[in-house]
């Protein structure tokens, strides 16, 4: 188990971000990737709940600030015993809180095959991107 902390910034078009998640999930075929249904149905949840044994869960998230245009991702990868694999936060460039959701899943896939995380599953709070990327 390597923990590590990554920092990136990709400033890149939302439809493009999708496409490229989209494409990195599809050539990561060996991978089981799993939307936690909980993600697809908006609940909320104040405990986290670790998946399964033998999976690992990722969970991330993008914000932004409209009135100051700050944005921001993160996300957190950790084991069936909860422990920390590897957790990521940047300050990027973003036109809409959609797009740093976005690019919050795309690093967050990136992190899971650095990390030879091969069956994840996937959380976040923003249904419209789950459910681009579940289709």
């Amino acid at each position: 188990m390597r923990n590590s902390y990554a920092f990136a910034s990709i400033p890149i078009y939302p439809q493009a971000v999708v496409s490229k998640t989209k494409l990195a999930i599809f050539e990561w075929s060996a991978a089981k990737l799993y939307i936690s249904s909980d993600s697809v149905a908006g609940l909320i949840h104040n405990k986290w709940f670790p998946p399964t044994k033998g999976f690992y869960k990722l969970n991330f998230d993008g914000a932004m600030n409209p009135g100051t245009m700050t944005t921001g991702i993160g996300g957190i990868i950790r084991n069936h015993n909860g422990e920390l694999i590897v957790a990521y936060t940047s300050s990027i460039k973003a036109m809409t809180p959609l797009e740093a959701e976005i690019q919050a899943l795309y690093q967050g896939i990136i992190q899971c095959k650095v990390n030879h995380a091969r069956r994840v599953i996937i959380e976040g709070d923003c249904l419209v991107l789950i459910e681009n990327v579940q289709n």
